[in-house]
């Protein structure tokens, strides 16, 4: 991102009067951590998201991987919408209830996860972590060379298992994730701009699933941003998570200061 794109999306953000921001975490906010239970949201963190919720204007989304009840947990006392599992869960800050966007029980669960455990047995170091309509194997910490061969099997095997095209199989970082193939954060953003016009949509995230959001994300007065200079369909690029963190801290303020960069 240029000094001149920041001035401007800095504008349209102070022109606008409904806006919609959207907002990965791991890879985005926070940084990965061996142990993904590790990566709690910091004063930092927290005190930025109640500064942008804060303001009448804004309605603040977490659109995240993770499990619904730890982002509950993290952020439930904020005043900002959740989404779970890549958007198939979502809570609103008004309403303690989860809505399920995806099938209670995924029919594929059971032999996927018996798969993902084998995995996580032979190869040291990797494990496995089970949601509702996700599971997803970890090798973060592992240290065997021999791991993207590891990668490539499981991934074939999973390949067979989805004969009937039941399940998205999705690469993150130091992660194979499978989840129900009937929704993804492009669908879920899609159902938010259906349902309300906001004159202003900030979208940013790191990782390959929220590539489906920037794709949907096209309009003049979307502005799509990708952490890390790397490939991709957002409209910007940020070099890291301390820039994006600077960047949002200036918006949240900008309703009482005047325009400065």
């Amino acid at each position: 991102m240029t000094f001149e794109d920041k001035i401007h999306i800095i504008e349209a953000y102070q022109a606008s009067s409904k806006r919609l921001i959207l907002l990965d975490y791991d890879g985005t906010l926070i940084g990965f951590y061996d142990k993904p239970q590790d990566a709690i949201p910091g004063d930092r963190i927290k005190n930025l998201l109640s500064k942008l919720a804060e303001n009448p204007y804004n309605k603040v989304v977490i659109i995240s991987g993770r499990d619904a009840k730890t982002l509950a947990k993290w952020f439930g006392h904020l005043n900002i919408d959740i989404a779970a599992e890549h958007g198939l869960k979502y809570k609103t800050s008004t309403n303690e209830n989860w809505f399920n966007l995806s099938n209670s029980q995924p029919l594929w669960k059971d032999k996927v996860l018996e798969l993902a455990k084998r995995y996580a047995n032979d190869v040291v170091g990797s494990f496995v972590e089970e949601k509702e309509h996700t599971i997803a194997w970890h090798y973060r910490t592992v240290e065997d060379t021999n791991i993207e061969e590891h990668k490539t099997n499981l991934s074939k095997e999973l390949l067979w298992l989805n004969q009937e095209k039941e399940f998205d199989i999705l690469l993150g970082n130091k992660v194979l994730e499978v989840k129900s193939n009937n929704g993804n954060k492009g669908t879920f953003v899609s159902s938010l701009l259906l349902k309300e016009y906001f004159d202003f949509v900030l979208c940013i995230g790191d990782d390959v699933t929220d590539e489906d959001m920037f794709a949907i994300l096209q309009e003049e007065h979307h502005y799509s941003i990708k952490v890390g200079l790397v490939p991709t369909c957002a409209k910007y690029n940020l070099l890291n998570i301390n820039v994006v963190l600077s960047f949002l801290e200036q918006l949240s303020i900008l309703d009482t200061l005047p325009l400065s960069v």
